[in-house]
């Protein structure tokens, strides 16, 4: 229990955190685009001269599929705030 404590509080102070604080502002984002950035992520994997049959092409593909479904949406969401239209726009 006590270390719990400890996380919260370093938490709470931005202790090394601030990946995570960026990752729970932009979830919106994040569960409104991440399909279509990992749709896009997948329609060039498939325009590249690669064997997705082989596993460590496959888990390449996939890993970095699903960090553009998560990265690009943060970086989004960001543009999205500098503009009062589009904070309306997206509920933000």
């Amino acid at each position: 229990m006590l270390e719990v404590s400890k996380l919260v509080a370093r938490c709470s102070k931005g202790g090394g955190t601030g990946w995570l604080m960026a990752v729970s502002a932009s979830s919106y984002i994040i569960y409104l685009f991440h399909t279509t950035f990992e749709g896009f992520a997948k329609a060039v994997f498939r325009k590249l001269p690669l064997d997705p049959g082989l596993w460590y092409v496959f888990a390449a593909e996939a890993a970095v599929a699903v960090a553009i479904g998560i990265v690009a949406p943060v970086l989004l969401h960001r543009l999205l705030m500098k503009h009062r239209a589009t904070r309306l726009l997206f509920g933000l």
